[in-house]
């Protein structure tokens, strides 16, 4: 139980959920931690070993904390596979420069120190920051819970023929995931079957629709659909069945 530390889970005002403050329950009872019938922690366990000769109840695992120190987690982009990954923690302090905390990730990362990389803040899905190594963490408004993205970056350019990542950033890969929408489609011949469905997002215009669906359609006589011979009608949903005006 020593090796376990709780961490306080709250709701912030940007709709995120993040750790807060560890929690100095001791001999508390379970109630007194309750939120709105909730009991939200994050569990921490220490890796460190038991110092040999000194006993289970003097064995120090985890450091104090003050309101000065800050509970960062990384993750890893990876943009070739579009993978976002968890790497794990660091305790720091609030007067740390954020150029230490890049040279930790990369040393997480296992990475040479020379190597050229970017690092976000994921401050919610739909907003992630480049950090500036020159501030500390203080001035960069760093709390505890707080994400932070390592991302490599290439020295060359893709070989020729080799197709650039398709969310070459985080960003781009938060706003794929957001945005992204299964669409059914059927034949207006067939109102009550489903023909295809198609990966599609919020954002696709009417012609980037019909491209897609093309592109996803089987050939006619050999030949590839022509998206300009696709009109597209909306579903009743009432009904189950197409609406008599076309798009």
């Amino acid at each position: 139980a020593q090796k376990i530390r709780l961490w306080s889970v709250i709701n912030r005002q940007n709709r995120t959920t993040r750790p807060d403050v560890p929690l100095a329950i001791d001999d508390k009872p379970v109630d007194s931690v309750i939120s709105k019938g909730e009991l939200r922690v994050l569990v921490e366990v220490s890796d460190k070993e038991p110092v040999a000769g000194t006993p289970p109840e003097d064995q120090q695992y985890f450091a104090p904390w003050t309101t000065e120190d800050v509970k960062l987690f990384f993750k890893r982009y990876n943009a070739s596979k579009g993978e976002l990954t968890f790497m794990g923690t660091c305790a720091a302090h609030s007067t740390d420069k954020m150029a230490m905390i890049v040279d930790q990730m990369k040393t997480m990362a296992r990475l040479p120190p020379g190597m050229w990389v970017v690092v976000y803040e994921e401050v919610k899905p739909n907003r992630v920051d480049v950090v500036q190594p020159q501030l500390t963490l203080k001035e960069a408004e760093m709390t505890s819970g707080d994400i932070l993205i390592l991302q490599e970056m290439p020295e060359n350019l893709p070989a020729a023929g080799v197709p650039p990542p398709l969310h070459p950033t985080p960003l781009d890969l938060f706003d794929y995931q957001l945005n992204r929408i299964d669409v059914r489609f059927r034949l207006l011949s067939q109102p009550n079957k489903d023909v295809l469905k198609v990966e599609l997002s919020k954002k696709d215009t009417h012609d980037v629709i019909v491209a897609k669906l093309a592109a996803a359609l089987p050939p006619t006589n050999g030949k590839p659909v022509d998206a300009k011979y696709i009109c597209l009608t909306s579903h009743n949903q009432m009904m189950n069945e197409p609406r008599p005006e076309p798009l």
